[in-house]
């Protein structure tokens, strides 16, 4: 069984793989072609924003380089328009935030954690306010990487102790750069600055426990957790969703504590064990990709069937409702780039 403790060191860093088990990250992604189908204009909306997010958060990484950061005019604004694609049909920007990239970028994590974490809070009920403030801080939480030296950033090998602790004042470094920016209360700098505290006071940076770490901290920890998992780095592949979110479950008792079930459970019914975006193998050996989400019957999402039982590309994609079809259900999820014949089979989905 693999445990969360065995991908992830101390930091909250995924660990290198054991010497010869590298894996190298594709090369290339699926093509927008193997999206949902969904209306040109909210395509081209959901893409717009993630873009435009990936920018504003480039900007504030460079600002932070430099020193401290005046204000953050522009991200509610971005927050604030994510939280009213996901309030409507938003399934296109979460599958955005889940499509692995072209190589790692904190930048694109940061907004897919801010996309992830607004999702989560919407399953948890939040007010409108609440939702933007989440958002805020899920953009800017990583802001203090800029201060940390790139050698160690960029590091696959293991850190030494001396480096650990350098990275672990990460936090610590992004509320020093943010303290006087205006447009910043206290809730987004708690979220910030608790994001790799644990309840068991065995986190960073002051080992607080307990009630000591706020909710807005605890949600964006168990999304950063969640997204770090779900994407590939140069030194291992990603883990299927379903993965991702066992390994955060068997942790529950020991990382995360009890108290952090209630914010997993909304993970799961907001994302799906099985999200939009993911590729699932059938009980018939079919491949398909989720393009929407059961949420009465999270394990049963409607799917294209996009593979046949041999692994060849069907002529006409087949959507199926799982909800509608008592004789199948799925077997496992699967990573596209390990059963896919090449690029010429993803840039041909339709």
């Amino acid at each position: 069984m693999v445990r969360l403790s065995d991908v992830l060191g101390p930091d909250g860093s995924p660990k290198p793989p054991p010497k010869g088990e590298e894996k190298k990250p594709p090369s290339s992604v699926p093509s927008k072609k193997a999206m949902p189908p969904l209306a040109e204009s909210e395509r081209g909306e959901a893409a717009t924003l993630y873009e435009e997010a990936v920018e504003w958060v480039k900007k504030k990484f460079t600002e932070a380089e430099k020193g401290p950061i005046a204000d953050i005019s522009g991200g509610p604004e971005i927050a604030e328009r994510i939280v009213k694609v996901l309030t409507g049909d938003g399934e296109l920007l979460l599958t955005l935030a889940a499509l692995p990239k072209e190589g790692y970028h904190l930048y694109s994590h940061c907004v897919n954690v801010s996309i992830f974490s607004i999702e989560v809070g919407q399953g948890l009920h939040y007010r409108q306010q609440e939702l933007v403030q989440l958002g805020i801080a899920a953009l800017i939480h990583d802001l203090g990487m800029a201060k940390v030296p790139k050698e160690l950033v960029e590091k696959t090998e293991t850190l030494s102790d001396e480096e650990l602790a350098i990275v672990r004042k990460h936090p610590i470094y992004t509320v020093e750069v943010l303290e006087g920016a205006k447009g910043l209360d206290r809730t987004i700098l708690d979220a910030i600055l608790h994001e790799h505290e644990r309840l068991d006071g065995t986190g960073y940076p002051k080992g607080l426990r307990e009630e000591q770490v706020s909710e807005f901290g605890g949600i964006i920890a168990i999304v950063d957790v969640y997204e770090a998992l779900t994407h590939p780095r140069p030194y291992r592949k990603r883990y299927t969703q379903d993965e991702a979110m066992k390994m955060i479950a068997y942790s529950m008792g020991n990382q995360f504590k009890e108290e952090h079930v209630r914010i997993l459970k909304a993970l799961v019914k907001e994302l799906s064990i099985y999200p939009v975006g993911s590729f699932v193998q059938l009980n018939t050996k079919e491949i398909g990709q989720v393009v929407r989400v059961n949420k009465n019957f999270p394990l049963l999402p409607i799917i294209d069937i996009c593979l046949d039982a041999r692994g060849d590309h069907l002529p006409e994609i087949k959507r199926i409702n799982l909800a509608q079809e008592p004789l199948l259900h799925i077997k496992k999820s699967v990573d596209i780039f390990e059963v896919a014949k090449g690029e010429t089979w993803l840039s041909n989905m339709s």
